[in-house]
């Protein structure tokens, strides 16, 4: 079998691209596995479901579960389809998803278990600078980090104040803590997908960056931005989620594969978990229109494992022993 993994496509990803790869690698049957954020905003998801759209981005995977297996992970900008109550919406065959933050499917005896969504909320335009610096003031105030770790007065004033454009981003998303992955334990899965990576300080390297280091700066509201390795003020940092490292530490997981971090396209082994980052065209799209991906063709054990990493730089082959 093989999977074609791709990153978050942030509305830079098109079908052709996909469909080349598909043909190269695949043959009928194997996965293809996009890992949330289909847009950039979640305004663009909100309004295709108001017409009543199930998917989020039929321009990318249009008719390719005819052949191939089509899974889909859910990011931190994409709208919960269970809003509009699409969620019930029969679903097309061979296209599988988690329509909830957690979730578990049984796919060719492989048993996969899906995590949706990030604790980061990106708000957009004029009014998302001043919701951003009223939820920094709150943040400063209850001595919180993240927006979704505010108390509830603090959500109910701010969706009170600011209504629908509120709800769109932080409500109807997949806007998270993970503090629900604390309940499961001594659990045993064959792939983890999920959106947001692991914290990965202290793994093993085996191809191009850790899949869960950012380079950033930050944004003068209390949060991070992407940033260019050229700017004077970015840094570079594991920052992936420590919830995650400890449910891999708490189950037993073979292979990983997320996303979200759209620089950290590479391949690691956190102990003996293989977890691989396809990287985001997005993050590089202006420069370089190169559509990072990883291919992995493995047996029924999960052993033997044979990988294709393709980041903006360079195209990598190599073999993996679990």
């Amino acid at each position: 079998m093989r999977i074609l993994a791709i990153g978050d496509p942030e509305g830079k990803i098109r079908y052709n691209e996909v469909k080349l790869l598909a043909e190269r690698y695949l043959k009928e049957g194997d996965y293809i596995i996009f890992l949330g954020d289909y847009f950039s905003s979640p305004y663009t998801e909100y309004f295709r479901y108001l017409k009543g759209i199930a998917f989020p981005e039929r321009s990318i995977f249009k008719d390719l579960n005819k052949k191939y297996k089509i899974i889909l992970v859910y990011g931190n900008k994409d709208v919960k389809s269970s809003v509009f109550n699409l969620d019930k919406k029969k679903k097309d065959y061979n296209i599988f998803s988690i329509e909830d933050y957690f979730g578990e499917l049984e796919i060719d005896n492989f048993k996969f278990v899906f995590i949706n969504g990030s604790n980061l909320v990106n708000f957009t335009g004029r009014i998302g600078a001043k919701i951003s610096r009223e939820i920094d003031n709150l943040k400063k105030k209850y001595n919180k980090v993240r927006l979704v770790d505010l108390p509830s007065e603090a959500h109910e004033y701010l969706e009170k104040k600011y209504g629908t454009f509120y709800r769109i981003f932080v409500k109807y998303t997949y806007a998270t803590s993970f503090s629900f992955l604390e309940n499961y334990k001594n659990k045993k899965y064959d792939f983890l997908l999920t959106h947001t990576p692991p914290f990965l300080e202290g793994a093993e390297l085996i191809s191009g960056e850790y899949p869960d280091i950012a380079i950033y700066k930050e944004d003068g509201f209390g949060g991070i931005q992407p940033a260019s390795p050229r700017d004077k003020d970015a840094k570079r940092s594991h920052v992936g989620h420590k919830k995650i490292r400890e449910f891999i530490e708490n189950n037993k997981v073979k292979i990983i594969i997320c996303g979200h971090i759209h620089e950290g396209s590479g391949i690691a082994i956190y102990k003996n978990t293989l977890v691989l980052n396809p990287g985001s065209k997005a993050v590089y799209f202006m420069k370089n229109k190169v559509l990072p991906y990883i291919v992995l063709e493995f047996d029924e054990d999960l052993k033997n494992i044979r990988y294709i990493h393709r980041d903006i730089f360079n195209l990598k082959e190599g073999e993996i022993n679990l």
